[in-house]
């Protein structure tokens, strides 16, 4: 019984917000229909301010050499880690060519936009995914709105030749150089 409620207590102060992150970022080798190596799953989406937005129109600018989907959710509190280091290290992303698109899984654009605001993420690009297709295609299962069993954060690293390079579970202290190499 002590063992139990022992493990009770660990478990809620794991999931506390400001709880320790990993040293390293968790790399995985497949997520739904998204395998490293191969074409990255066609992903499309609208931006908050209704802009369509897809991988073959993020890989036209020349200076990009690789896109970051980042997905979120505005209740993860893990995700807030990497969003904190992609908010530091913008400028330094955007120097190596790495072109972050801020994904928010499953919530409406009046959700995301005032999270947006207090995290301090202005400037990034922005996707809903509302419906969920893409984080199907992702791997990131989600069966209703209410449902917490999505598998978030995740970021998916696509090469300039739209094949996945990398795909991130939890981030580390090492999450701008996994971005970037």
């Amino acid at each position: 019984m002590a063992f139990a409620a022992a493990f009770v207590v660990a478990l809620v102060f794991a999931r506390q917000p400001g709880a320790e992150q990993p040293k390293k970022c968790e790399i995985i080798r497949r997520s739904g229909d998204a395998e490293v190596g191969k074409d990255a799953p066609w992903f499309a989406a609208w931006t908050p301010g209704n802009a369509v937005i897809n991988t073959k129109i993020l890989l036209k600018d020349d200076a990009t050499k690789r896109i970051a989907y980042v997905f979120f959710a505005t209740y993860c509190e893990p995700c807030r880690y990497g969003l904190n280091f992609v908010k530091q290290n913008k400028v330094r992303l955007e120097a190596a060519g790495v072109r972050v698109v801020l994904v928010d899984y499953m919530e409406d654009a009046g959700e995301v936009k005032p999270y947006l605001e207090k995290m301090g993420l202005k400037g990034f690009i922005v996707a809903l995914d509302k419906f969920g297709q893409n984080g199907r295609k992702f791997g990131i299962e989600k069966k209703t709105k209410n449902d917490v069993s999505a598998a978030l954060p995740r970021t998916f690293i696509v090469g300039g030749d739209g094949r996945l390079k990398k795909i991130i579970g939890a981030e580390g202290e090492d999450y701008v150089e996994q971005l970037i190499n």
